[in-house]
């Protein structure tokens, strides 16, 4: 089954990479890769790390409740992930990120920030979303896509909220599913259940939830000014939430399966955004292969730095199991 998904995911990409050069003439996108003014990488890269500092702070603060690590070294583990994700099929940086701390702490809980991480990044997604649709004319496919997200995603809070405020009706139900299965078996994914929830309870809170929903804002237009400056490396002249709207065609575009890094259905989705503001093809492919190498080169390199530098190998990761249930982490029981 894992390697089916791994094949599906490059053919996918495969498919995305063929719908894009299909009408593309390459002569004229090596002429408008020719033309960038490069100089503009540097402060693409500069606001880069500056997003990623800020994940870094907004994760130290929502694993505050349950231990306390240093920004530094959620940076370090944050730039592993990205690395893993761009190198690993199936978004397994985000598992890697759980392994790589699950030395201090549980690795169900760890992996429950990085969930909480996610419903940020969303929620914050889908207000400037919301925000842009009040602001400035968008297409009605935009506006019904994010009416359909924005459902979806009440939904999914919906559950949540009932996982953490109705936490015992939900665990002793859940006791009695597990019923029919063996003691052992049951015992062990309760155990792990009950610390997924642990996870969770850092969105109590209303000083935390809205201080981490500025933060999460905040990286949005940090990284929206990467955005922008890969327009000022291209020539290309767009209004200023322009960036913005290349940033959410680009995040949702994520939830497609695709190959490692995200080739194709990155580039698809940049080009799509870009067609909104009257982009030639040729020079949105030029900009999404520019935008996507500023992240995907630093990143990646930084990652297998900070990997090295704390003597990882891919043959312990692969041989680790993120979630162990019957396992208890020495972390689980020390006072954050």
């Amino acid at each position: 089954m894992r390697k089916l998904r791994v094949w599906m995911g490059i053919l996918i990409s495969l498919l995305f990479l063929f719908l894009i050069i299909r009408k593309v003439d390459p002569q004229q996108v090596g002429t408008t890769l020719s033309q960038a003014r490069y100089i503009y990488l540097l402060p693409a890269l500069f606001f880069t790390l500056l997003a990623f500092l800020f994940r870094s702070i907004r994760w130290q603060y929502i694993l505050k409740p349950l231990r306390r690590f240093r920004v530094a070294e959620l940076f370090e583990v944050i730039m592993i992930g990205a690395m893993a994700n761009h190198i690993l099929p199936a978004r397994a940086g985000e598992f890697v990120r759980a392994l790589i701390l699950r030395e201090k702490m549980s690795g169900a809980q760890v992996f429950a920030t990085i969930i909480v991480e996610r419903v940020y990044d969303t929620v914050s997604l889908l207000f400037v979303l919301a925000g842009l649709s009040l602001l400035f004319p968008l297409s009605p496919e935009i506006r019904h896509a994010g009416s359909v997200l924005g459902l979806v995603f009440c939904i999914i809070i919906g559950c949540l909220a009932l996982l953490l405020y109705k936490e015992d009706q939900f665990l002793r139900f859940m006791r009695k599913l597990l019923g029919f299965f063996s003691s052992s078996f049951s015992g062990k994914v309760i155990s792990l259940m009950e610390r997924f929830v642990t996870g969770f309870r850092i969105l109590r809170g209303t000083k935390r939830v809205i201080f981490t929903f500025v933060l999460s804002l905040v990286i949005w237009c940090v990284t929206a000014f990467v955005v922008s400056s890969i327009f000022w490396t291209m020539n290309i002249r767009a209004p200023w939430h322009a960036s913005l709207v290349v940033l959410i065609f680009v995040s949702f575009g994520y939830l497609i399966p695709s190959s490692p890094g995200a080739i194709g259905t990155y580039h698809f989705f940049c080009i799509s955004a870009l067609s909104l503001f009257a982009v030639g093809k040729s020079q949105s492919l030029g900009f999404a292969v520019i935008l996507h190498a500023s992240q995907y080169i630093p990143l990646t390199v930084l990652g297998f730095v900070f990997f090295f530098k704390r003597n990882l190998s891919f043959r312990e990761l692969k041989r680790s199991e993120v979630f162990r249930p019957g396992v208890e982490d020495h972390a689980s029981h020390t006072t954050p």
